[in-house]
């Protein structure tokens, strides 16, 4: 109910799920039933929304998976850190932590933590793993963290940072100046901070795109490889719009509590991925698009948006219960890439 609710109303705080969720109880009941079941101890990620990655992940199993990693706030001052799976131009949320916090730098620890959070996910899968992040997640030990998991990764990092090449020589990204025909400077085999990680690689990445340069460390050997999933990173900005402004207002709920927020996100993320699948089956309702989406725009709609209003349009119509009950006999069946 929870879920249906979220989807069908767009809306993640306490009050207004406890107003649309349909029990034979007064409002303010509804409410208290709604907070004892996100407080309940039996309620966490490993039960209610990991087995639904999974199969998610098994969908993907014939492409490289990669993942991205950053944080937004979320609730009355709080912020989450959450790890993505890029997928078609969005971001697919799997696993997350929340702090009591403002947005900010948060911890190495909290970074570590859901990095091994990922890595139980999708142990023992055989798959080419690539991980991006930005300027927060560049840490020496993030770094050995990922090579140590047999991951590739890509990480923004500050021009300031300090490197050694291979004589020992320190030097800042900041002070080459590279040919300005050039799109990318690559700097291989140096090592990393006073920590003198690595041997990794170090990228200066001037596209015309953008008006000053991104200073990139990745353990690729291939500059283009390199700049090519960092672009995926941008991704990530798509699931905190679609679970925020553009979705389920999960940064407008008043709940403060971390652990409470870590459950509510159980079933805003639910919410997401039910409308990402359900957007993959809209061959079965292709007929019947133009209903609730613009035709000559519906190349323009993202597959969230797509899903989203399907399942509200769809909801009380005659064909609903059909449609949807054959949708949840095998809802990753229509889930691949082509």
């Amino acid at each position: 109910m929870i879920v249906y609710t979220i989807i069908r109303h767009g809306e993640s705080s306490l009050e207004k799920i406890g107003r649309n969720v349909t029990l034979p109880i007064d409002k303010e009941s509804r409410v208290k039933k709604v907070k004892r079941f996100l407080d309940c101890k039996y309620v966490d990620h490993k039960t209610f929304f990991l087995p639904y990655i999974i199969h998610l992940i098994n969908a993907l199993s014939h492409i490289p998976l990669v993942f991205v990693i950053d944080g937004s706030e979320v609730g009355n001052g709080c912020t989450v850190l959450m790890i993505s799976l890029y997928y078609k131009k969005r971001g697919i949320p799997i696993c997350w932590v929340v702090k009591e916090c403002k947005k900010g730098h948060l911890p190495l620890n909290l970074h570590l933590d859901v990095i091994n959070s990922l890595s139980e996910i999708i142990r023992g899968i055989d798959q080419k793993i690539i991980f991006l992040g930005d300027g927060e997640f560049d840490h020496a030990e993030i770094q050995l963290l990922c090579a140590s998991n047999g991951w590739q990764y890509v990480l923004r990092t500050a021009k300031s940072n300090k490197f050694y090449n291979a004589q020992g020589e320190s030097f800042k990204l900041k002070d080459l100046t590279p040919d300005k025909n050039l799109t990318t400077f690559l700097l291989p085999d140096v090592e990393f901070t006073e920590n003198r990680y690595g041997p990794i690689q170090a990228l200066i990445w001037h596209s015309p795109k953008h008006k000053s340069p991104i200073y990139l460390v990745s353990n690729m050997d291939c500059a283009l490889d390199i700049t090519t999933y960092y672009k995926r990173r941008f991704s990530i900005e798509t699931i905190f719009g679609d679970i925020k402004s553009r979705g389920f207002h999960i940064h407008k709920t008043r709940i403060a509590k971390a652990d409470r927020l870590t459950n509510m996100l159980i079933f805003v993320c639910l919410a997401f991925l039910i409308c990402i699948l359900f957007e993959t089956y809209h061959t079965e309702y292709q007929s019947c698009l133009a209903l609730f989406l613009r035709k000559n725009r519906t190349d323009q709609y993202s597959l969230f948006q797509i899903g989203l209003r399907a399942l509200r349009w769809f909801s009380g119509k005659e064909m609903y219960n059909e449609l949807l009950n054959e949708f949840c006999k095998d809802p990753f069946k229509y889930f691949c890439v082509r």
